[in-house]
């Protein structure tokens, strides 16, 4: 799933901004895309790149179960 995303999102014009082989986050004229891989499919965030969570690791935190509420 990051796969796609490293080459999907810089094809669309956005710019990836973290990826640490756990989650991938890019952004793009103000707003803001997260994706991490879960069992079966994958948890997708998306949202303005003002909102006080994306960048400071707060929208989908490593060490939380966001897999088992969010699949895709």
């Amino acid at each position: 799933m990051l796969q796609h995303y490293r080459a999907a999102l810089p094809a669309a014009g956005w710019e990836v901004v973290e990826d640490d082989g756990r989650h991938l986050r890019a952004q793009r004229d103000g707003r803001a895309f997260e994706v991490r891989p879960c069992p079966g499919g994958g948890a997708i965030w998306t949202g303005s790149e003002d909102d006080p969570a994306y960048g400071q690791g707060t929208v989908m935190q490593p060490d939380t179960d966001i897999c088992s509420a969010h699949h895709f």
